[in-house]
């Protein structure tokens, strides 16, 4: 056996050379991960999309039932005939039966213009909310509710003893 001594100095030593190899995979891995992850979420996200929205050759090859559909989004609103039938005024006529201290009634509540004097209203019966004529036909025609306080313009149904009795009879 030799009698031989080792010198520390002698040994070559790289520890830094084995993190910097470690830190720049542990980058890369986390850079691909992240550019993986957004990619599979934009087209994810893109699928989604695509299947919700309607294409124009689907609905040409469907018209019956898109005829269908159509008749019923119409019919989500008011009908043309019971909205002629809430009362229209002048704003200068609903301004002298206005209640004193009330700016309820000073501009649309739809379009958000001030009402002129020469502008005709439509007062909603219910809940005599006023708009411009022009403003709220359109909004009834899709809506069944007042745009401000969402009741419905329509008068209620009185309760009757039979329609009462009626429910009770059912269960």
């Amino acid at each position: 056996m030799s009698n031989t001594t080792i010198n520390p100095s002698d040994i070559p030593q790289h520890p830094q050379q084995g993190r910097n190899s470690i830190n720049l995979n542990y980058g890369l891995g986390l850079s691909l991960g992240a550019l993986l992850f957004i990619v599979l979420f934009t087209y994810s996200s893109y699928l989604c999309t695509r299947t919700t929205t309607r294409h124009p050759s689907a609905s040409s090859t469907s018209s019956s039932s898109d005829s269908a559909s159509a008749a019923n989004e119409q019919q989500l609103g008011l009908d043309e005939a019971t909205t002629l039938n809430f009362p229209q005024l002048l704003y200068s006529q609903a301004k002298l039966h206005q209640h004193h201290g009330s700016s309820a009634a000073s501009g649309c509540s739809i379009c958000l213009a001030e009402y002129n004097d020469a502008d005709v209203l439509r007062l909603l019966p219910e809940c005599g909310h006023l708009f411009h004529l022009k403003c709220v036909d359109p909004w009834l025609r899709v809506n069944t509710t007042c745009p401000i306080c969402r009741n419905s313009p329509m008068p209620t149904p009185l309760a009757t003893p039979a329609t009462e009795v009626a429910p009770l009879l059912a269960a």
